[in-house]
């Protein structure tokens, strides 16, 4: 495939585990709107996040890669572990840009994460450089109103009754998208695993087993 005709989607997490939550809201999106490829990005160090991580970036990558083998669509992506101290959205979208020439990017957020960009490191530069898709979450209600931009990309950007969500000057959309998918947590896995429950059925069996003999997350050993 030409890198001018790539419609590539960004989901970033920590996923700390990536669970079928995940991987199906992922799917979904790339179904609506036509994506070919939706990277799973890693965020090792987000910098909004106060909590620590439970689990090492390097495990997090390997369970996000074993989550995605063999799917045709959804990619594992380590670009933001690869840098150094906290790592930008906006920093990581110039690269892609850079690394897939001519590619259209989607980035994917959801509304909980939607809700605080305007205190990002500079917002106004987001709808410049992608199209934005915000995600309700599964079992939620989602808001009919569309997404607005980012305050500081207002003044560029405009609602078109036409196609039912903001624009910006530079062509990119804002748009909102109910996604149906599963409803999971990590907090609901780490829960699980550190009482001695079944996870599978948020995990699948390779990020299930992968945890167990790492002992992650309070795993017990039997």
């Amino acid at each position: 495939m030409c890198a001018d005709s790539l419609r590539l989607g960004i989901l970033g997490g920590t996923f700390d585990p990536v669970h079928l939550g995940h991987l199906a809201s992922a799917r979904e999106v790339a179904a609506a709107f036509d994506l070919d490829t939706v990277l799973m990005l890693l965020s090792a160090r987000p910098p909004h996040k106060t909590q620590t991580a439970q689990a090492p970036a390097a495990q997090r990558l390997e369970m996000l890669r074993l989550a995605v083998q063999g799917d045709p669509v959804l990619q594992a992506c380590d670009m933001e572990m690869r840098r150094e101290g906290a790592s930008y959205t906006v920093d990581t979208l110039r690269e892609l840009s850079t690394a897939y020439p001519g590619a259209e990017l989607f980035l994917i957020l959801g509304a909980d994460a939607y809700a605080e960009i305007d205190t990002w490191s500079r917002p106004q530069e987001l709808p410049q450089l992608c199209n934005i898709i915000v995600t309700s979450r599964p079992g939620r209600a989602s808001d009919t109103a569309p997404p607005l931009p980012p305050v500081a990309a207002r003044n560029q950007s405009r609602y078109d009754p036409r196609v039912g969500c903001h624009l910006h000057e530079s062509g990119h959309v804002i748009v909102g998208h109910r996604i149906h998918g599963i409803e999971a947590s990590a907090s609901d896995v780490r829960r699980r695993v550190a009482l001695g429950l079944r996870i599978e059925d948020l995990t699948g069996p390779a990020v299930a087993r992968y945890i167990h003999e790492q002992h992650l997350y309070g795993a017990r050993t039997n």
